[in-house]
């Protein structure tokens, strides 16, 4: 329960906070100080490195590379650390001592319109028949895409049929599930084939045994009647 002389703090993000004087000068506050921390830690860095290289050049023969290099990467981390405090800090300074409006002041856009202007009256008029048009064009593509939609999938469906059935055509003639199916069963054969015909090209045809198992078989004699 708030008590009448106690006054309410309301917390509000410093995004928000910004977002009024952005219209007023055209940019916002935290994109400068954005922009200022990006320069800072690009040079920070440069700076550490720099610095990381005149250690080696000076203590080679006394330090290890790997000890300088880790207290260059220790450096370099908490000074990053430390300069992201510093613009946190910053950042609330700019947004409010620095770019900020005053309470009281209203922008023009804002301000409340006291005189009619048929000029500005029609101006909003078309505006509002301009998005009318555009919705009433984007429900009619939403129709369209929806009956095209619609046909595709018909189309999808109708092949699925005609692959039911030329898969139950496939097992009820040649025992086999699939075209698949059928592909491999085709090769194998074939592969088949060719194996026997290399196999019976390779036999000796003079062999002895061959001649009399494959010897045509004998034509019989036709008796002539008298």
């Amino acid at each position: 329960m708030v008590k009448e002389n106690e006054v309410q703090t309301v917390s509000v993000p410093i995004e928000v906070a910004q977002e009024y004087v952005s219209k007023l000068l055209g940019f916002a506050p935290l994109q400068l100080s954005d922009d200022l921390y990006n320069v800072v830690i690009t040079h920070l860095g440069q700076m550490v490195d720099e610095f990381g290289e005149k250690l080696l050049d000076k203590f080679t023969s006394k330090f290890t590379t790997e000890k300088i290099q880790s207290l260059t990467y220790y450096l370099k981390e908490k000074l990053e650390d430390r300069l992201v405090d510093m613009f946190d800090s910053f950042d609330i300074f700019l947004v409010s001592k620095v770019l900020y409006l005053n309470p009281s002041v209203v922008l023009k856009d804002d301000e409340p319109q006291l005189a009619y202007s048929e000029k500005h009256d029609k101006a909003i008029d078309d505006r509002i028949i301009t998005y009318t048009n555009r919705i009433s064009v984007l429900k009619s593509c939403l129709t369209e895409v929806e009956q095209e939609a619609a046909k595709i999938n018909s189309i999808i469906h109708n092949l699925k049929n005609m692959k039911n059935n030329v898969n139950q055509t496939l097992e009820n003639v040649y025992g086999v599930k699939s075209v698949d199916e059928l592909c491999t069963s085709v090769y194998e054969r074939n592969n088949s084939i060719s194996r026997l015909c290399t196999a019976l090209n390779n036999i000796n045809l003079s062999n002895v045994n061959f001649l009399s198992i494959c010897s045509p078989p004998k034509k019989k004699k036709k008796h002539k009647n008298k």
